[in-house]
């Protein structure tokens, strides 16, 4: 079969062979006929990962042949498919069988199913006629085929009798009967589910055709059922059996019961004296592709086997049985490989001990591991079937006999060691003592000759215990164990770490009389040190004074002369050199001879210091004919290395910078000695040039603003000024307050849904900068009633200037329709208009502009130059520059058409008007509504608009009432981020709702998911009457995210 083929090609992937200590050959279970033969690689231990249980088609313990991975489901398919070594076939030859699952008859029992033929070329029944009673020859209870499966059953060419012992009794049925089977054919249907076969006391249980029977090597095999194709006649209905076609993986046909095809039956198997199977076969030769039965081997005086995990070691304690015993370990390797170790126990051996290393090789095998081997011994008894008992846990303490503890000794400056690494199976406790006095936890070591002792008490981990003569040993000494009450403790004494060198000091220059010899001149017998601990502040120090550094002395030499001298520095006992290097030196200066020969050195004008603007230096000897030489380099000047004086040195700086200039100085005279060197160090920090920032000047305030309710409003603050922030305030009665959050940074300000109880409320702003805050004048909000009628029509024409100017009025200008609205244009002192654009273009640069009888929005602004004064001498100023020039003179403006009036020639005949408010566009909370007073004519009257920050409330109002008991609500809100306290005890009402809230800000879109059972009171309660969004998920624990 297929799939046959496909798991012996699995298992002969796996490298590996059966390690055995003994190399003897169990063969009494082939040569019984019990062990079949195989041709499949013995598995062996490799170095390899983890280990694992073994498979459960390599290992099946009883349960789980009974209602386990194995049971097939509706489809006819189990979770695993494994086969079990039971009995033999017509030619010879070990038969597998599918495990199934459990039957109904008895309580420990699996029904297994032939993975394979038990016999072929078989006829059904001989004959085609019926019976002499009537019964027709596909009655399968009279049937030949019926008859051989008994036989088979009884038959010891086919089952050994221990085998027959475990062949149960199954009552199946037919369309004509029912009766008690071991061995029997499977029925199915032709019509309904043809690829499934069902076996089983009630025909439950079902098997797939295609992954169970299917296969090359695969014939068409018997079922019991008679026939029931839809075509079928009387005489093929009395004569046929229904017959599968493994290779069509379905009950192909049904063929005359004289025909030959080949049995595949099910049987029970009593499993009430099974242990568990296994793919080992008894032999260390091969492993099968299927399992063999182990019966429990209680009362066959096999012995005993234990394993302890924690001495990693087998232990067996054979019995007194006849004959060899097999001790087995099997497991699990590299997800699908499976591993098996055998050692045979001979008659002469009556205890054995193996390690873990002798059953795994080189795998690292933890306690974890050894719960997931299977362990047991086995014996292959004279009635051909394999009897085993299961090892169990050897859980007596194992003795410990030493202990090796590595603890981290005391360091200076650094709290002491709080733990102990004692190994795997003990657990430890750590004090410290210090002059017999409890170290404390944030108490850090001394330095050396500080001594502290470690009290350890060692506790041994569960399984482990304690003797008399365990020993312990820490950081590699001896310690004296003290055992009490199942603890060890132990001492031992550390000293501190000693204090660490950091650097050394070099002692300063000294400067003697010329002809000073080296002993006399008091060279310093110490150094300073500087150490980590500061324990000591010196150390011995010895000079060279025969190999000078730098330099020489000769005492015969009248002129000043510099030595540079090295020294060996010799640090106390108790301090840790740490690497530093133990030398140092010392300068001396000779002073010249006294005489009268010497120049006098430069003096520098002005004197060395700092100033805060840049400074020419004059040097100057009192040598008459003396030369000076120079250098602003910190090298030192000499004739011949320095830059000759000739004249005034500059020392600069740079704006906000503190810039130091080092002048060095040497006079020098043919045939006198050069002066002493001379330093002089300016420095020159020349101050910022900061511009002056002016506070911001207010150039136009928020207005009054009158709304609906259901509506926003926005006020509007225009400010100059270099560095402007905002930051508005609301009066609500009770004072103005900071009120916003993020939405009032900003020059303007759009209030959130408003309700009637906001009528009356004030708003300002603080304009600020760095120069200071200059504070609006207030603006009063209105809220009228929904139901006041629409109000007249009106429109915004947005006015803005720019820097050097200003624009009145400015910012948001509500004209009504059809009247007129006049622009002041003011130009700041020193600059002039430079551009003047109205709607986007450009019109003359006039100091006013007025719309006339304004029907639509518009946008005035204006941008300012600094004046040009005469840049022409011919060309005189305008003499009027407040009135530009007639762009175009030849074109005359019309007339003005009146407001209301209608040109005659356009009259309409009378008509009585009729007007009614008519919907042009629906609000929604993506678009704000269109209402206007339309006659039927055509004429309108008026226009309104409806917000959209309306249609939102009311949208989401109406979502969330008719929202369903504990359900979801999802609302897209648009460019709209405000929630009201009118939506929020909507909220509170239906806090059963999980509420989704998609919104727009800053052009970026966002998701609020608002959660059930969220508590509003804490807003409801607040004097704010709505909003933002993410101050509002703030508060009530909603999540924000970004779409």
């Amino acid at each position: 079969m297929r799939v046959r083929k496909r798991m012996q090609r699995r298992y002969h992937s796996v490298k590996g062979r059966i390690v055995g200590l003994l190399s003897g050959v169990l063969t009494f279970g082939m040569a019984a006929g019990i062990i079949p033969g195989g041709t499949e690689t013995v598995l062996n231990v490799q170095a390899a990962e983890a280990i694992n249980e073994p498979s459960v088609t390599d290992y099946a313990t009883k349960d789980k042949m009974m209602d386990g991975p194995f049971k097939t489901g509706s489809n006819g398919v189990g979770q695993n498919i494994g086969k079990l070594i039971f009995g033999k076939n017509s030619k010879g030859e070990a038969q597998e069988w599918y495990i199934l699952k459990k039957d109904y008859f008895a309580t420990q029992n699996t029904l297994i199913f032939a993975a394979s033929p038990i016999t072929t070329g078989v006829q059904f029944h001989s004959t085609s006629a019926d019976y002499p009673n009537g019964i027709h020859a596909n009655y399968y209870f009279n049937s030949d085929l019926d008859k051989l499966l008994a036989n088979m059953a009884g038959d010891t060419q086919f089952f050994s009798t221990k085998e027959q012992e475990l062949l149960g009794e199954t009552e199946i049925n037919t369309k004509d009967g029912k009766a008690k089977r071991k061995l029997y054919a499977l029925s199915g249907s032709y019509t309904t589910n043809n690829n499934i076969i069902l076996a089983g006391e009630y025909n439950d249980i079902k098997i797939s055709i295609a992954n169970y029977c299917s296969g090359s090597d695969a014939g068409e095999f018997w079922l019991r059922s008679a026939t029931d194709m839809q075509d079928a006649d009387e005489e093929e209905k009395a004569q046929c059996v229904l017959v599968v076609d493994p290779s069509q993986k379905k009950v192909a046909r049904a063929e005359l019961v004289t025909e030959k095809f080949d049995v595949w039956p099910a049987v029970d198997l009593d499993l009430s004296n099974v242990l568990f199977a296994s793919s080992y076969d008894g032999s260390n030769i091969n492993n099968r592709d299927g399992m063999i039965l182990r019966l429990d081997g209680k009362n066959k005086d096999i012995g005993t086997v234990t394993y302890n995990p924690r001495t990693n070691k087998v232990t067996v304690e054979r019995g007194n049985v006849s004959g060899n015993v097999r001790l087995v370990v099997q497991y699990g390797k590299n997800a699908n490989e499976r591993e098996i170790f055998t050692s045979v126990i001979g008659t002469s051996a009556r205890e054995k001990t193996l390690t873990g290393s002798e059953i795994f090789g080189n795998v690292n095998i933890s306690e974890d591991d050894w719960s997931k081997c299977k362990i047991w011994l086995e014996i292959t008894d004279d009635d051909g079937m394999i009897y085993a008992v299961e090892a169990t846990e050897d859980t007596n303490p194992t003795t410990i006999d030493s202990i090796v503890a590595k603890i981290d000794e005391p360091e200076a400056g650094k709290l002491l060691s709080t733990s102990v690494d004692a190994g795997d199976h003990v657990t430890t406790e750590i004090t410290w003592t210090y002059e017999g006095q409890t170290v404390l936890a944030n108490e850090k070591a001394k330095y050396y000759p500080a001594c502290y002792t470690a009290h350890i008490t060692f506790v041994p981990a569960e399984g482990y215990g304690f003797s008399d003569s365990t020993k312990i040993q820490i950081n590699g000494s001896e310690c004296e164990p003290n055992l009490l009450e199942g603890k060890i403790t132990a001492e031992r004494y550390f000293y501190s770490s000693w204090d660490k060198l950091i650097s050394i000091t070099a002692p300063a220059s000294i400067t003697v009389a010329n002809g000073t010899a080296y002993e006399d001149m008091n060279l310093p017998a110490q150094v300073g040190i500087v150490t980590e601990g500061s324990t000591v502040n010196k150390a011995d120090v010895s000079w060279n004074t025969g190999a000078p550094v730098s330099g020489s002395y000769d005492p015969n030499i009248l002129t000043e002369q510099t030595v540079t001298l090295k020294g060996k520095v010799t640090c106390p006992e108790t301090i840790n050199v740490n690497g530093v290097n133990l030398t140092t030196s010392i300068t001396i200066t000779i002073s010249a001879a006294e005489d009268k020969h010497t120049v006098e050195a430069p003096i520098a004008r002005p004197e060395a210091g700092t100033y805060t603007e840049n400074q020419t230096v004059t040097l100057k000897s009192a040598t008459e004919g003396a030369v000076i030489y120079y250098t602003t380099n910190g090298a030192e000047p000499s004739s011949t290395t320095g830059t000759q004086y000739t004249g005034p040195i500059t020392a600069a700086g740079m704006e906000g910078q503190s810039v130091e200039t080092n002048i060095k100085a040497i006079a020098v005279k043919s045939g006198m000695q050069d002066s002493l060197v001379m330093t002089y160090k300016y420095t020159i920090e020349l101050p910022s040039q900061t511009p002056e920032i002016k506070a911001p000047v207010i150039t136009s305030q928020p207005q009054d603003i009158a709304v609906k309710a259901g509506e926003t409003a926005t006020f509007t603050v225009v400010a100059t000024g270099t560095g402007l922030t905002y930051q508005w305030e609301r009066d609500t009665g009770n004072g103005f307050k900071e009120w916003g959050g993020i939405y009032s940074k900003s020059a303007s300000f759009t209030t959130g849904v408003l309700s009637k109880g906001c009528n009356g409320y004030k708003y300002r702003c603080i304009v600020s900068n760095s120069a200071g805050p200059v504070t609006s004048d207030s603006a009063t909000l209105t809220v009228i009633d929904d139901a006041t009628p629409p109000s007249e029509t009106t429109y915004i024409i947005t006015a803005a200037a720019g820097a050097n100017g200003s624009i009145s009025p400015s910012g948001s200008v509500e004209v009504k329709k059809g009247a007129d609205q006049t622009f002041t244009i003011t130009a700041d002192e020193g600059y002039e208009i430079e551009n003047l654009k109205v709607d986007g273009s450009d019109v003359s640069a006039a100091s006013s502009y007025t719309f006339n009888n304004v029907t639509e929005a518009h946008r005035i602004e204006a941008t300012f130059k600094q004046k040009v004064t005469n840049p022409d001498p011919g060309q005189p100023e305008n003499p009027d520059p407040g009135k530009p020039e007639d762009p175009n003179p030849a074109e005359k403006p019309k007339p003005e058409v009146k407001k209301d009036e209608t040109p005659a020639s356009s009259q309409a005949p009378l008509h009585e008007h009729s007007f009614n408010w008519v919907t042009v566009q629906t609000a929604s909370a993506m678009q704000d509504g269109l209402e206007e007073l339309r006659c039927s004519c055509g004429i309108v009257k008026e226009c309104s608009v409806v917000p959209a920050s309306q249609a939102y409330v009311n949208e989401l109002y109406q979502n969330l009432s008719q929202a369903l008991a504990e359900g979801e609500v999802s609302f897209d809100s648009g460019r709209i981020y405000t929630i009201s306290d009118y939506l929020i005890r909507k909220l509170q009402e239906r806090a059963d709702v999980t509420t989704t809230i998609t919104f727009e800000y800053n052009q970026d879109k966002y998701r609020m998911m608002i959660p059930a059972g969220v508590d509003y009171s804490e807003l409801l309660e607040d004097e704010d009457y709505f909003y933002g969004y993410f101050y509002f998920a703030k508060k009530v624990g909603a999540r924000v995210e970004s779409l």
